[in-house]
Order: structure tokens, then sequence, then C-alpha cells
């Protein structure tokens, strides 16, 4: 549980490294052509722009695919490889945690369950739990707001159980929904975040409460 919690910070702490490493790897690149070529590097050519997923995936492999490089940064990438395969696999294993103070989530069977009293927190993209993995969502009584980006890609998430504590939906909470055909938003809810419906495609109307 603890390792799947963490595995949000330390994969942002990853990809800072390997922002900065690409960022030093460039550097000594332009430095080393401005020496060949006498000619001054651009400002901004040592910046390390390129971090999407796939870039640094094959950042990570490259050590196993035969690409050069000082031993002391293959063997770096090798490490970084290795803890973030642990993490991500904590993470796939985690199924209960802490969602705010006093609000716990727990995913057993493809039920996701929130449950406590008072607000949950808000979420980045990267939650505790696979979003795949997330065919049901229960949000017990006590639970007063729905955290941005709880749902959000839950391509799987077919059913909703709201309670009638329910004040607030935040924002992108149940965003590419796909299979969300319905969901009952209880009376008394005031507020809804900005695209927390959106790209719910299979949704044919969406009642709202006279609260909102």
């Amino acid at each position: 549980m603890l390792m799947g919690m963490l595995y949000p910070f330390l994969r942002s702490v990853l990809f800072a490294y390997f922002e900065s490493d690409v960022s030093y790897m460039r550097e000594a690149s332009a430095v080393a052509r401005s020496t060949t070529e006498g000619k001054p590097e651009p400002q901004d050519a040592g910046r390390a722009t390129d971090t999407d997923s796939s870039r640094f995936l094959f950042y990570l492999v490259s050590p196993f695919c035969g690409v050069k490089g000082s031993i002391k940064r293959i063997m770096k990438r090798l490490a970084l490889s290795i803890t973030l395969l642990i993490c991500f696999v904590a993470a796939a294993m985690a199924s209960n945690g802490s969602a705010g103070k006093g609000i716990k989530w727990d995913l057993t069977k493809g039920v996701l369950t929130i449950s406590g009293n008072g607000p949950m927190k808000n979420f980045g993209k990267d939650r505790p739990w696979i979003a795949s993995n997330v065919e049901k969502l229960v949000v017990e009584e006590g639970v007063t707001s729905i955290g941005d980006n709880l749902c959000r890609d839950s391509k799987n998430l077919n059913q909703v159980v709201l309670p009638s504590s329910l004040k607030t939906i935040g924002k992108n909470a149940f965003q590419s929904c796909r299979n969300l055909s319905d969901i009952h938003i209880p009376y008394g809810v005031e507020e809804i975040g900005d695209r927390a419906f959106y790209d719910c495609n299979a949704f044919i109307e969406l009642d709202l409460p006279i609260s909102v």
C-alpha cells in the first residue's frame, strides 16, 4: 500500500531526473558541435523539452539496446528502470489507502469504494490505482465531495452510486468514462466542476438536480 501511495511522487522524481540528464547530454553535445564547427549554438539548444512518455521509455530501456553511454550513466538508467518497475507493480497491487483527511478508498474486485466523513482530496492524472481496473464506484454516506480526476479515463466504469451527503463533484471527475451510460446525481449537489462528464459518449441524457 505504501509503495502504491508513493508511486506518483517517485514517478515525478524520476521524470525530473530524466529531464535534467537529457539536458546535460544535450548541452555536452552542443558544446562539442560548436567546438568542431566553430559556430555558437542557440541559447535554448540545451533545454530538455522532449519529456513525453515514449522518449522517457526509450531513455530507460536504452541500456538494454546497445545504446552507447558512460558506464556511470548506463548504471543510473538501469537503477531508474528497476525503481520505476517496482513502483508500477506496487501501484497495480495497491488495494486501499487514504483519499483525504478522514476519507479512505478501497478497490476490490473492480469496485472502488470511497468512505469516511468530509471532502475527498483532489487527484492528478496519477492516482494510487489503475483506472482501467475500476468497474463500479460507490461513494458512501458522509463523503461530501468527489475529488478532481477521481475516475478520469476509467474506461470500464459502468456504474456509480453517490450519497445524499454529496455537495461537490470535482473537475474532470468522470472525464472519458466512455462506458458510463447513466448516473443519478443526488439532490443537494451544489457544484459540478469543469469537464466533469466530458467525453462520456455513452450518456443519452444527464438529469441535474435543481440544487446545482
